[in-house]
């Protein structure tokens, strides 16, 4: 409210109870009264009914300025210790679901009441805390202090910097909560699916895509996101349709178990050698295979299938697989299939007529087969068996149903010089080499040993050059309870030290004590310390040691 009154011009009317002098002008009364009739619709505004009611007996600002004051202003010692507990535990209230921007200016508004506090009594152990208050490091370094549990790496690089500034510190803040939030919608964004496919009519759907939510908020469930739930205003912890399902999980359920043993029937498992291992699906959205092994190529997919009952499946892979149908005069045809989903847990293949049926197929059923066409060519012939169509199959082909690129057939022969067509029976199964062919196998099969020529030394004594470098945090305790170490490496001699650290901070009294034990143990200067630049060794601290040392 004083920067209020104070943008208002009003601060010596309401605060310090300015009055008209009796040789007043006319005008200034004027303006006297508008101001404080202002003041008086300000205060109507902020003020709740029930304080309303109590200050109605006042008549100027100033009077209900005190009263306000008087009431409910508490500059007390319990107040005081309060507010510099609630400063100092900010810590606890700070999540990683929040973001750092709305923690700092939740910090800055309880350092600033802190402040207020110590400066508006006239005790000198409070003016001594608000001397210390002042500094920029003092606010520094309690900002760090809050966040170094949830962000201990970055907060422990950012505590070696000595000359680092509050806004700096801002600054380097809110650039890693930007990162951290852009990093986390990236990830969700690639492992969800990007297809959205029509559902079917029916009660007993084959298969369907969800497709992702795009926004992102502040709290939002990973599980209710990938089931396609509402997954706003909660995180996985407390999520209750998981903690549900988990129980499902552990909790038989025998009012199930006839529907689940009906689903199983209705779905049995077909063996990869049997000749009808592809179910004719008039309902899935997509052709999809848990057999890795049809396919000729394939690339690496993220995404989620849902099949009968509501089930979610991740797809792994997309690629292309050949079928080799039997048609009805003992003929076989190949069919081609393209963007074929992998779903290792499907336990079954999946044919889409919806795939085709846009390219202008048709399929015609009888009592015990169906056939597709092409304009009036047959594609292929499929067979009932348990109230189910599957694709009749050639067994011989089975063998070769993998990947047939040109590598394929030239590594499974041995890796010859020349592959020709004519020196095989089944020649035409062998594609033609292409024009960029190589293979690493004979690359490495036909190069040479060299031995390559010594590296000449850097160093020519001990302790002339040293290699450095600092490790952590490790996430298991040292025997004596240290999360870092650094290393120093002679050049020369290859010898190497090792110091354990409990904070980061240690380093340059770590690096202190090692150059002080070259110089008295081995009688030695060191003249170059070889560093990966890291923030521990780039401090003011450090920087004047060096140069005290000649390093």
């Amino acid at each position: 409210m004083h920067m209020v009154f104070c943008a208002m011009g009003t601060y010596s009317i309401v605060i310090d109870g300015a009055q008209l002098a009796a040789y007043a002008l006319n005008s200034e009364k004027e303006a006297y009264n508008t101001m404080s009739q202002s003041t008086f619709l300000v205060l109507i505004q902020v003020l709740s009914k029930p304080i309303l009611k109590k200050v109605t007996k006042y008549r100027t600002p100033h009077e209900i300025w005190c009263y306000l004051k008087q009431t409910y202003h508490v500059d007390s010692a319990f107040s005081f210790i309060h507010q510099m507990y609630a400063v100092c535990n900010m810590s606890q209230t700070f999540s990683t679901t929040q973001f750092i921007n709305e923690f700092v200016d939740k910090f800055e508004t309880e350092w600033e009441r802190l402040h207020q506090l110590t400066g508006s009594a006239g005790s000198p152990h409070r003016r001594s805390l608000r001397q210390f208050l002042d500094y920029d490091e003092s606010k520094r370094d309690f900002l760090l202090t809050a966040l170094v549990q949830h962000y201990p790496n970055p907060i422990d690089n950012l505590c070696t910097k000595d000359n680092l500034t509050y806004v700096e510190l801002k600054s380097r803040l809110f650039m890693l909560s930007n990162n951290n939030h852009h990093q986390l919608t990236t990830n969700q964004l690639k492992n969800d699916s990007a297809l959205v496919t029509r559902t079917a009519k029916r009660s007993n759907k084959s298969a369907s895509y969800t497709a992702p939510a795009k926004e992102t908020d502040t709290k939002w469930c990973t599980y209710c996101k990938k089931h396609g739930m509402n997954y706003k205003g909660h995180t996985w912890q407390i999520c209750r349709r998981l903690k549900r399902v988990q129980e499902k999980k552990t909790i038989p359920d025998t009012n199930n178990a006839a529907a689940l043993i009906t689903q199983a029937q209705a779905h049995p498992v077909v063996s990869p050698s049997s000749l009808y291992t592809w179910k004719f699906d008039t309902c899935a959205s997509s052709h999809m295979t848990s057999d890795i092994g049809k396919f000729c190529t394939l690339e690496p997919y993220h995404g989620t299938v849902t099949i009968g009952g509501d089930t979610l499946l991740q797809a792994e892979g997309i690629g292309t697989v050949i079928i080799y149908c039997l048609l009805p005069d003992n003929t076989v045809n190949s069919v081609h299939l393209t963007d074929v989903l992998y779903v290792p847990t499907l336990n079954h293949n999946l044919f889409s007529w919806n795939s085709f049926r846009s390219k202008g197929y048709r399929w015609e059923a009888g009592v015990s087969h169906i056939y597709l066409y092409h304009n009036t060519s047959l594609v292929l012939m499929t067979e009932f068996h348990g109230n189910l169509p599957y694709i009749i199959e050639v067994r011989h082909h089975a063998l070769i149903s993998f990947p047939k690129s040109y590598m394929y057939w030239h590594a499974s022969l041995g890796h010859p010089s020349k592959l020709s067509e004519t020196s095989y029976l089944d020649g035409d199964l062998i594609p033609k080499i292409p024009s960029d062919f190589e293979c690493s196998t004979c690359i490495q099969a036909k190069s040479t040993y060299s031995i390559p020529p010594p590296h000449p030394l850097r160093s020519t004594r001990p302790f002339e050059i040293i290699h450095s470098d600092l490790s952590g945090i490790s996430p298991v305790l040292s025997y004596g309870n240290s999360r870092y170490y650094i290393t120093f490496i002679d050049d020369f001699s290859r010898i190497a030290w090792v110091y354990f650290l409990k904070q980061k901070l240690e380093a340059v009294t770590t690096i202190q004590i090692f150059i002080a034990m070259a110089e008295r143990q081995f009688n030695t200067k060191i003249l170059c310390f070889k560093t990966d630049h890291g923030g521990e060794y780039i401090n003011n601290t450090l920087i004047q040691l060096f140069n005290q040392h000649g390093i």
